[in-house]
């Protein structure tokens, strides 16, 4: 799934580069796209080749209450995670309707765009859902 997230991303980013006389509403998005699916690519093709594991969204924390058994505790340290993942969903709905209002792009950046809403709002989804 790495090296298909890191292509569909360089591709985006070569059609999205050759459509010079498509509208800029679609053009933007899509380079951000682009950028952000190469670079999540890329970070999970070398998470793999490590053996790391992806790092988790909540850590566990071990809370002592006195006269009681410690227990686990689940907690989200930063706030600004799920502010990333909110645009990153803002990003992708900007680009499956870009995508959508300008049907005149090429057939090329208009497919690869709306995969790449797709790809982008799922796993936003996902990691805002834990």
């Amino acid at each position: 799934m790495p090296t298909l997230v890191l292509a569909i991303g360089a591709l985006l980013g070569f059609v999205n580069q050759q459509a010079g006389s498509t509208s800029p509403m679609l053009r933007v998005p899509a380079l951000i796209a682009a950028l952000i699916l190469v670079a999540q690519g890329t970070l999970q093709l070398q998470r793999a080749r490590s053996g790391e594991a992806p790092p988790a969204d909540h850590d566990a924390v071990r809370v002592s209450v006195p006269g009681d058994e410690a227990e686990l505790v689940e907690t989200n340290e930063s706030g600004s995670s799920s502010q990333i993942m909110m645009f990153v969903m803002f990003l992708a709905i900007w680009l499956g309707l870009a995508s959508l209002l300008h049907p005149d792009a090429p057939s090329q950046l208009l497919l690869l765009s709306l995969v790449a809403a797709f790809l982008l709002f799922s796993e936003a989804y996902r990691t805002l859902r834990g």
